[in-house]
């Protein structure tokens, strides 16, 4: 191992504050982008005039749906259509970036369609469009018999804390209840409190039931 006079370590506590500074303006460099294009006003896309229920004549605006959620180096941005994304919006995070010595990761970029089934990973959750919600999410009361997005815990997060659980049960036969439970509390309550959105109880059940077994 030899020590490094440059860059900050993998995992460090100043590497996310660095990425904040560094992407600070992408939001308003992406706003620019399609402003001229596709005739963005404070009110929207203008799509000229259109006539109202009544045959009245109005001005038309169209939301752009555009929206940037960044947390530290990892983002996503919605867009009112692929085209866009295409044409205006990746054009110019590659160029904000290129001009900062970075670039996009062919990997984990992907350009999604969540009306059209596709699953969006992020920050440990999957969002995927459900076309109803049942009378069984009493959480979301004011969406019952509509669309919307769901949110859960990416599979291979629940796979990784049920391996945890069951690596840390199988070495610690010989401990007392009481310092297993004292092992393993604060690493359950971690995970139980960071997936705590959507529909992530169907997978804390799920890994109740796991360490009901394991038990």
């Amino acid at each position: 191992m030899e020590a490094s006079e440059g860059g900050t370590p993998q995992g460090g506590i100043i590497s996310p504050t660095l990425a904040n500074m560094t992407l600070n303006g992408m939001e308003k460099a992406v706003l620019e982008s399609i402003k001229k294009e596709y005739k963005v006003r404070e009110r929207g896309i203008y799509i000229g005039k259109v006539k109202d229920p009544k045959g009245k004549v109005q001005y038309g605006f169209i939301s752009t749906h555009l929206s940037i959620v960044r947390f530290a180096d990892n983002f996503i941005i919605l867009a009112r259509s692929r085209r866009m994304i295409e044409q205006s919006i990746r054009p110019c995070v590659e160029k904000f970036l290129e001009e900062r010595g970075l670039k996009l990761s062919v990997e984990k970029t992907k350009i999604l369609s969540i009306g059209a089934g596709d699953k969006l990973d992020f920050l440990g959750y999957t969002f995927q469009y459900q076309e109803k919600f049942s009378y069984k999410y009493k959480l979301f009361h004011d969406r019952q018999e509509k669309g919307g997005i769901t949110c859960y815990p990416q599979k291979s997060k629940y796979n990784a804390i049920v391996d945890k659980m069951t690596k840390i049960f199988s070495q610690s036969r010989n401990l007392s209840a009481y310092y297993l439970i004292a092992k393993v509390n604060p690493i359950i309550r971690g995970w139980s409190q960071y997936f705590n959105l959507g529909q992530s109880y169907k997978a804390r059940n799920n890994l109740n039931t796991k360490l009901f077994q394991l038990a």
